[in-house]
């Protein structure tokens, strides 16, 4: 389990000469910023997707028997290969903790007295800023390439929105927010 996965698919490919490979790799998409045994949770993996990443020496049986843990343990299960999976997770889940990193650092540069009125919504998007520097190190020098990618999808993305923010034009500014707002309602 972790947060990357070529690079550990790698090493396991390399350090067995046998095929099929009994190695599986998987990522649960579930926990908080807290970590330790004093915060675990009966139901953490409860609807919660868990990622396999299989490759070509992947045996069949491990990517089955792997497959029953989770969804045992009460999780979705898709597969990936490990490239793919770097990059997906460096989108939904490591730029998501650099930007929430980036929001409370842009709040204390403009005034940290304002962090004094935040609410629940600043608080509920910057939750995981508050997460081990150690283990967010180790995970950004990783998945450094995929996360550079997604990096500079969101500096697109936040440029084309401060453009139409910076146009005035109401409709167009609506239009974009609703764009987005229907990709995220199918979210559930």
């Amino acid at each position: 389990m972790g947060s990357t996965k070529a690079a550990i698919v790698r090493v396991a490919e390399s350090l067995s000469a046998r095929k099929p490979l009994d190695f599986v790799g998987s990522h649960p998409m579930a926990g908080s910023n807290l970590s330790g045994f004093a915060v675990s949770r009966a139901d953490l993996f409860r609807g919660a997707t868990i990622i396999l990443t299989p490759t070509d020496r992947t045996a069949r049986d491990a990517v089955k028997r792997v497959t029953e843990f989770w969804e045992a343990a009460g999780g979705r299960v898709v597969t990936m290969d490990p490239a793919t999976h770097d990059r997906a997770v460096a989108a939904v889940s490591h730029l998501p903790h650099l930007v929430a990193d980036a929001l409370v650092d842009a709040v204390v540069r403009m005034d940290p007295q304002f962090l004094e009125v935040a609410g629940r919504g600043f608080k509920d998007t910057t939750r995981i800023a508050a997460s081990s520097p150690e283990v967010w190190r180790e995970i950004f020098e990783e998945n450094r390439e995929a996360l550079a990618e997604a990096v500079a999808a969101f500096r697109a993305a936040f440029g084309d929105l401060e453009s139409v923010l910076c146009s005035g034009d109401r409709v167009r500014i609506e239009g974009e927010l609703e764009r987005i707002r229907k990709i995220r309602a199918a979210l559930g």
